[in-house]
């Protein structure tokens, strides 16, 4: 054969035909692949049965862990209710004998005051005899310009005897800017009979009265005459505004 010269020349090779050699080699990679195939497909089986395993394995702890959980749960809010419960009872215990206390220390200031004026009465530590204003209480209602008065006259030692007369109360304040002596009688629908006193120990005088329009009370004063063979006068002052800063708000009898 001919060449030319300068151009490329490509190397031959002779080798033997064998038809067999290559159908088995075609088979043997089928099989390779098949036998890929089947293991992929059953290890996957296999991680997938297990990570089920384990899922199921750890729902189960978490249940239980779930369960004892709520179990402890519900015993402390047990036990909180039984701690509110017991608190509760305490504070309503306590509350009942704080309202008992204070309700016997009231009794008791009450039993107390009456023994002193008893006492004032039967036995003065002064030399005063005779007739006394002992004392002048004004109680405030839910009408604000609406008051309770009460006045105490007594017999002081000398009680062998009734004493009897008449007695004036007087309110002293401004209306406007004006200086005003407001008798209560003007205030009140009281009969004559009602100023009268008549006693051997003590009387109250009470009633109510109602203040008039821009009248602002500032004193209370209470002139008492006895008449008889041993007439007397007794006179006392009271200060309003400590009068109302002491009265009870809003009591209905």
């Amino acid at each position: 054969m001919s060449t030319v010269k300068g151009s490329r020349q490509d190397k031959l090779m002779v080798v033997a035909y064998r038809p067999g050699q290559r159908l088995f080699l075609r088979l043997l990679a089928v099989v390779v692949v098949a036998v890929v195939v089947t293991s992929s497909y059953y290890l996957g089986e296999y991680l997938g049965l297990e990570k089920q395993r384990s899922a199921v394995v750890e729902r189960d702890s978490l249940q239980q862990q779930l369960i004892l959980v709520e179990k402890n749960n519900k015993d402390y809010q047990q036990q909180i209710i039984a701690f509110e419960q017991g608190s509760k009872v305490d504070r309503e215990a306590g509350e009942v004998v704080r309202t008992a206390v204070k309700e016997l220390k009231d009794e008791v200031a009450r039993l107390t005051e009456e023994v002193t004026f008893y006492k004032g009465v039967m036995a003065p530590t002064t030399g005063d005899k005779g007739l006394r204003i002992q004392k002048w209480n004004i109680t405030k209602t839910t009408d604000a310009k609406r008051f309770r008065y009460k006045l105490v006259l007594t017999q002081v030692a000398d009680n062998k005897t009734y004493i009897k007369g008449l007695v004036a109360i007087n309110l002293v304040g401004h209306q406007g800017k004006e200086k005003k002596v407001i008798p209560v009688k003007e205030l009140v629908d009281l009969k004559a009979s009602e100023l009268k006193f008549r006693f051997r120990y003590f009387q109250d005088i009470a009633g109510e009265v109602t203040l008039p329009k821009g009248f602002t009370p500032e004193q209370v004063q209470v002139v008492a005459h006895s008449t008889g063979r041993k007439a007397m006068r007794a006179e006392k002052s009271f200060n309003w505004l400590k009068q109302e800063s002491d009265a009870n708000v809003g009591q209905e009898g």
